[in-house]
């Protein structure tokens, strides 16, 4: 499952499940201050959201 990096996981999270999708994994911290979550879209499709502070793309 790919991941899709988010600043405000708990806002994206709300987001989606707004959007029709339904709650895979709750935002749960793994370790440090990383937090992932999922969700299912409403074709059974698991999106994968993390919050990951240290993690910056390139420029």
């Amino acid at each position: 499952m790919a991941l899709w990096g988010v600043e405000k996981i708990q806002d994206e999270f709300d987001r989606l499940i707004e959007f029709g999708a339904t709650t895979h994994e709750v935002p749960s911290n793994v370790g440090g201050e990383i937090v992932v979550a999922s969700v299912k879209d409403p074709w059974g499709n698991i999106l994968g959201l993390i919050y990951n502070p240290e993690f910056k793309l390139p420029n």
